[in-house]
């Protein structure tokens, strides 16, 4: 692997494989092609077919928080400026990367919404959490324009399918 990497993309799920997974390997797959050096860390390197970096298991809150340290200091030795959070489940930790220095992207598959009557949802903490870790986001981009006006940041929704034009959005 290239020591002077450009972007990391961030994967939050563990053994589970759907469309977020195609998106992001896809959209790394892309980014390698016009020469910005990506990988995704992801703590299941085998189930990807792009650069990959092995980082601790995410199976929980408690085990992301503990692994984002180390995978930081990893991410230091290659380089690497941006990272891409994929999806709420790792948005919270926008606050410690952007501490250690990386430009924070956050890319949303799933809207933010409070736990409802059928238990879909978010507690109220949860909410605010992620409503609050949203600030220390470079920038905020969803693929569903559903209830992004519950981030008190702007969120760009992001229709990029082919991924054309995407160093204009992400990276400027």
């Amino acid at each position: 692997m290239k020591n002077d990497l450009d972007v990391c993309i961030y994967s939050p799920s563990e053994k589970i494989w759907g469309g977020g997974q195609i998106y992001i390997e896809n959209l790394c797959r892309y980014m390698n092609e016009q020469d910005v050096a990506t990988v995704i860390a992801t703590s299941e390197p085998d189930t990807f077919s792009c650069p990959t970096i092995a980082m601790d298991s995410v199976a929980s809150k408690a085990k992301r928080l503990s692994s984002s340290l180390s995978l930081a200091k990893t991410l230091k030795r290659f380089n690497i400026k941006f990272i891409v959070l994929n999806d709420l489940s790792s948005l919270w930790l926008a606050p410690i990367f952007r501490l250690q220095g990386f430009k924070v992207i956050s890319l949303l598959h799933l809207y933010l919404q409070k736990k409802n009557a059928a238990g879909l949802g978010h507690s109220d903490a949860e909410y605010n959490l992620l409503r609050f870790s949203s600030r220390f986001c470079d920038k905020v981009f969803s693929v569903n324009k559903e209830k992004i006006q519950a981030f008190p940041v702007e969120v760009e929704v992001f229709y990029c399918t082919l991924f054309d034009g995407v160093f204009d959005t992400l990276f400027d």
